[in-house]
């Protein structure tokens, strides 16, 4: 059922009217509705997701301070899906800036905000030869952040995310979070 609403919003030209909604300076009622809507067109099949195109840098900017942190958290979870469906618009958000903003909303203890940006980066830098992942170890301050979630026992913590940065993480590191790993899953 879904699906054919999807269609049926796309083949009404719902992206080109929905983008407009997502400026800044409306009040978040306004900004929240779009962003789900959006959300839900890029769980549909990959062709309906890449219709999100012009709609990305809106999504993007508003990972940012600017806005409030369930229009932010509306927004990773947009670009998480946009990012499972492939490399192709994985390498969109990439070039168009997302990783930055998204690595920054783990940083403070928001939970479900915390588990959706880190859930749509763990979509973001996956792939053997992912030179995101390599880009987020770079991240100043993130491997900290998600050593101080695990410690916290945060739950339902994105673990996909510290498999993906166990790989690309210098040795010394990575073993702390894997030892973080195992210590948080016995309590």
């Amino acid at each position: 059922m879904q699906k054919r609403v999807i269609e049926t919003a796309l083949s009404a030209g719902a992206v080109p009217l929905l983008v407009p909604c997502l400026s800044f300076g409306l009040p978040d009622e306004q900004l929240l509705e779009p962003a789900w809507c959006l959300t839900n067109i890029a769980a549909g099949k990959p062709e309906e997701t890449k219709a999100l195109l012009p709609a990305l840098p809106l999504l993007i900017a508003h990972l940012g301070e600017k806005s409030s942190a369930p229009v932010a958290e509306q927004c990773s979870w947009a670009i998480g899906n946009v990012t499972g469906e492939g490399e192709d618009l994985r390498n969109v958000l990439l070039s168009q800036g997302a990783l930055p903003p998204l690595a920054r909303m783990i940083f403070p203890d928001k939970g479900s905000t915390v588990r959706t940006a880190a859930w749509a980066l763990s979509n973001l830098i996956k792939g053997p030869q992912s030179k995101a992942a390599a880009q987020l170890v770079r991240v100043d301050g993130i491997v900290d952040a998600i050593l101080r979630h695990l410690k916290n026992r945060m739950k339902k913590f994105p673990w996909k995310l510290l498999g993906s940065l166990c790989t690309f993480l210098p040795s010394q590191i990575s073993l702390q979070l894997q030892i973080a790993c195992n210590f948080s899953s016995r309590f």
